[in-house]
């Protein structure tokens, strides 16, 4: 079992929480576990038990190479084994004779949780583009694209950071990988840090309320199995 918390008043944060939930559930790497996901400015925290020290491994490093993840702080611990109410299904004998010689990356894609192998993860293509608002680049914005129709963990909403010339691209379930193919509509948000104290926080949204839900923007694209370079996107007031 995996969950995020909604603590968070960064709309990219609590972004971040659910792709990482997502990425490390499609991998089946939570069987037996209880781990709860909160993120703060790019920094994932993985707090709960788990049923053994390799699988603590390789949620982390899982976690690690999620788009947007600055750095992983692990909080997880491993469930004493007079305490597990359920036995652990054991690894494959290959497994167990790998585990010691090879990296967490190398096992990864044998070591998926409950069963042999994990849910086949649907294609995303390569996607780039630029967005202004009032011709100005919208450096530091953050962007979602809404599957037209409800999201599945399947494909999931993909998101984007806008880099200082306007530039984006896009990722799903890593970073740059794209999207997956089919309609979106975009909503986007530009919060610039606003220092508090010793800290800093997003202050508020600079851009018409309309962009922030799917609900009432009126930016769509759509991707296609290819390399997709997206036309400009030009917000107005």
């Amino acid at each position: 079992m995996i969950a995020f918390t909604t603590k968070s008043t960064s709309p990219s944060d609590q972004d971040l929480q659910h792709r990482v939930a997502l990425f490390v559930q499609q991998r089946q790497l939570t069987c037996g576990a209880k781990v709860t996901v909160s993120a703060r400015r790019g920094v994932v925290i993985l707090k709960g038990t788990v049923p053994t020290f390799h699988q603590r491994q390789l949620i982390v490093a899982f976690a690690r190479h999620v788009a947007g993840v600055v750095q992983v702080q692990d909080e997880l611990e491993v469930e004493p084994a007079a305490s597990r109410r359920v036995s652990v299904p054991a690894c494959p004998v290959e497994q167990r004779t790998l585990l010691p010689a090879v990296s967490i990356l190398a096992i990864a894609a044998m070591f998926v949780g409950c069963n042999r192998a994990g849910p086949p993860r649907i294609p995303t293509h390569p996607t780039s583009g630029s967005i202004s608002f009032q011709g100005q680049p919208l450096e530091g914005a953050f962007l979602v694209l809404h599957p037209k129709g409800p999201a599945t963990d399947e494909a999931p909403p993909a998101t984007a950071h806008v880099q200082p010339d306007g530039t984006f691209q896009v990722s799903t379930f890593a970073a740059g990988d794209g999207a997956v193919a089919g309609e979106y509509v975009v909503t986007a948000q530009w919060q610039k840090l606003v220092k508090t104290g010793s800290d800093f926080a997003p202050g508020p949204n600079l851009l018409p309320p309309k962009y922030a839900s799917p609900t009432t923007s009126d930016v769509t694209v759509t991707i296609v199995a290819r390399q997709n370079q997206l036309p400009p996107i030009a917000l107005r007031r």
